[in-house]
């Protein structure tokens, strides 16, 4: 929700192709929109893709409440605001030359670090009542162990976990791509690691620029729809006990790789909001075409508290720690 004031107002044009979700709507052919070869696409240049005034800005006259909705969660907010003289806080971004070189003045020029001062304000004491479940399960016998599937993102939740003071029921699985996760992988994680909970999200490594070319929309769908479909098939006498969740992806700030031309990372905002809607898809479809499916499978939609914040990664790739334990 937004309480009345002034905000600044920033938009960005990030692509001149339309492929992002929103195309959906004006594609009835979703084959197309799954075959688009974004290899060789290139990001609008982040030093000249802001098509708003720099002194741009809208006016809330009365709070925008969030008790109408149907799923309000809640907001990041500045635990100070300056009265007077506030400066905008444009999105961050990494010129070219900064990722070996990040002391030159250009690369000074777009730091943000207010954004790591944030804090997240949950509505409706939504946070206090998880704060005290979390306090009153910690030492509970039915608190399931929970195995975080996936790179160094997942690990990353794992350690907020620790933080939190659930380290024992946490554990990381390492996996890089979706043909990562084997039914070996998965019983290994349930009979000798003991989870009963599985956290899954492999999308940073298939968009970025660790293998040389990124995969395209039908292929991560195909790798999505195999492991919820491997989930349910291994798992499916143990219906009762295990959940798996399909983490939504995280973004990343637009770094040095990914705002070159040509690109050579893919983890652009488009394509990482492209990979959550295939993510959800490939859940949805499990659900509705399988009971056992239906109650395992669920998509953990994270998206609340990572996209307002999704140029805030320090090292351009990881989210910081306020950001994190959220």
């Amino acid at each position: 929700w937004l309480s009345a004031g002034t905000y600044f107002l920033e938009v960005i044009a990030l692509f001149c192709e339309d492929f992002g979700v929103n195309s959906l709507k004006r594609n009835e052919n979703e084959s197309d929109w799954l075959s688009f070869d974004f290899k060789q696409k290139c990001m609008e240049d982040p030093n000249h893709n802001r098509i708003t005034g720099e002194d741009s800005y809208v006016v809330i006259e009365a709070e925008q409440n969030a008790a109408s909705r149907s799923n309000p969660k809640g907001r990041w907010i500045l635990p100070t605001v300056p009265e007077s003289n506030p400066v905008p806080l444009y999105h961050r971004y990494q010129p070219q030359g900064c990722l070996r070189n990040p002391n030159q003045a250009i690369c000074d020029a777009t730091d943000r670090t207010a954004l790591w001062s944030h804090s997240f304000e949950w509505e409706r004491n939504i946070g206090e009542r998880w704060r005290k479940t979390i306090n009153m399960t910690i030492n509970s016998q039915n608190f399931p162990k929970v195995c975080f599937v996936g790179k160094s993102h997942s690990r990353e939740l794992g350690f907020a976990f620790e933080r939190l003071g659930l380290g024992k029921h946490a554990v990381h699985v390492l996996a890089k791509y979706p043909e990562d996760i084997t039914p070996s992988l998965l019983n290994h994680s349930y009979v000798e690691r003991g989870c009963t909970a599985f956290i899954i999200a492999v999308a940073q490594w298939p968009a970025s620029s660790f293998q040389g070319f990124p995969y395209l929309f039908d292929r991560f769908y195909a790798g999505m729809k195999h492991v919820v479909e491997t989930a349910v098939k291994l798992f499916a006498d143990r219906e009762d006990d295990v959940r798996i969740y399909m983490r939504s992806i995280h973004e990343i700030p637009i770094g040095e790789r990914t705002g070159s031309c040509p690109m050579s990372d893919w983890r652009s905002p488009v394509v990482m909001h492209g990979y959550n809607h295939l993510v959800k898809k490939a859940v949805r479809e499990i659900r509705e075409q399988d009971e056992v499916g239906n109650k395992m499978i669920h998509f953990l939609d994270t998206s609340f508290i990572i996209s307002p914040m999704w140029d805030s990664a320090p090292d351009w790739v990881h989210l910081p720690l306020n950001v994190t334990d959220e």
